[in-house]
């Protein structure tokens, strides 16, 4: 696995609380009914709390751009994601079960009403966005993490919201620095959509590998 950048810093598990709590605020929203009497007021409720909330961890943050401090990464604005899938502290973490095992990585995935498009159906924008994270986090795991140079996906089918997709990755093609990967997502034995990605290993890797 790619070695974390040293300035990359353990999320507080309490912050990973607080995005599971506002992912859920985001779910409640998505659902309320725009025809009850009393939302307007409910409504203005919730604004006015969250903004209570922004404001407090306000003088917590450390400005917008990335920063990165000192030898530890004191000083500059904390960089919490690790590898290719952004981590639970974050509102939109995907929630993911995986297993790689003989160079080829499974798993399963599970969509709510955050990741609407179509009614009912997955947007397909973040079909693509699972299929950048698994595939990056498929090649880390077998030792050849690189940047995505092209996704191409495939749609079969629309994606079912609040059903357990499962998906499979595997590694086709190494040449060099460029590793071409494919990817398929399904709903039981139906085939819901399938992507091809090449990407590409930073030269800092590969050099540290000849070392």
């Amino acid at each position: 696995m790619a070695k974390r950048p040293s300035f990359a810093r353990e999320a507080p598990d309490k912050l990973a609380e607080l995005a599971r709590s506002v992912h859920r605020l985001m779910e409640q929203m998505l659902a309320t009914d725009v025809g009850d009497p009393e939302l307007d007021e409910d409504l203005e409720h919730a604004i006015r709390t969250t903004e209570e909330l922004r404001a407090r961890l306000e003088p917590h943050g450390r400005g917008r751009e990335l920063h990165f401090g000192d030898e530890e990464g004191a000083g500059g604005r904390p960089y919490y994601v690790r590898g290719a899938l952004v981590g639970p502290h974050h509102p939109m973490y995907l929630p993911i079960e995986y297993e790689t095992s003989e160079q080829v990585t499974r798993g399963s995935v599970h969509f709510d009403v955050v990741w609407e498009g179509p009614p009912s159906c997955v947007h397909g924008g973040y079909i693509a966005y699972l299929y950048d994270c698994i595939m990056g986090h498929h090649n880390q795991m077998v030792g050849i993490p690189g940047m995505t140079g092209t996704l191409e996906v495939r749609y079969r089918r629309p994606a079912p919201l609040y059903a357990d997709l499962r998906f499979e990755v595997r590694t086709i093609r190494r040449s060099g620095r460029k590793i071409l990967d494919e990817a398929t997502l399904w709903l039981g034995e139906e085939l819901i959509s399938e992507a091809t990605g090449l990407f590409i290993v930073p030269k800092d890797f590969v050099e540290n590998l000849r070392r």
